[in-house]
């Protein structure tokens, strides 16, 4: 259940931890340029030989306490091994927007030919001193110029899956 109204902070700050409750919260966020379709989705279209990236931004909501899992919704139009890495900058209000700037190590994820693929982000490598109220610029960067990345045709990339634990008050 999304809340319509989340929760400020500064709610939290003197609330007793018997009457808080923790939550796993999952948001979902797409590339603001798509330019492929398949039937009635959306994607980005990340053609093969070339290096291409997805981007999307999010804002570090203030129920946030940590990241449980952050994953790329691909579907690819062949099969093989795609290339690629996560790249992330952030800050937050009064910082620079890149005052974190960190980049994952390229990886090669076996994939499957139409079908519905779940790559999970090294939360090791990136992201990992969030705050509440940061920016979060996230690139998944495919590089298909590599010869390690063996799909041969385009990859559709639908999104990525932020999973998080969120804190609570009973009261909600």
């Amino acid at each position: 259940m999304a809340l319509e109204n989340p929760p400020d902070a500064k709610m939290f700050l003197n609330t007793p931890p018997d009457q808080l409750l923790t939550v796993i919260r999952e948001v979902f966020l797409i590339d603001p340029s798509p330019n492929a379709t398949n039937n009635a989705h959306v994607a980005l279209s990340m053609v093969d030989g070339a290096d291409v990236s997805a981007r999307v931004e999010w804002k570090v909501p203030p129920d946030f306490v940590s990241l449980v899992e952050v994953r790329a919704i691909v579907s690819p139009g062949g099969a093989g091994n795609l290339y690629w890495r996560p790249e992330a900058s952030y800050g937050g209000l009064g910082e620079s927007p890149i005052v974190h700037n960190e980049v994952g190590t390229y990886i090669e994820t076996p994939v499957t030919n139409g079908i519905l693929s779940y790559i999970t982000l090294n939360l090791n490598e990136v992201l990992m001193n969030l705050s509440i109220g940061d920016l979060v610029g996230i690139r998944f960067r495919r590089d298909s110029t590599n010869v390690l990345d063996t799909v041969n045709a385009s990859v559709g990339f639908y999104g990525l899956s932020i999973k998080y634990v969120s804190k609570l008050t009973k009261g909600f």
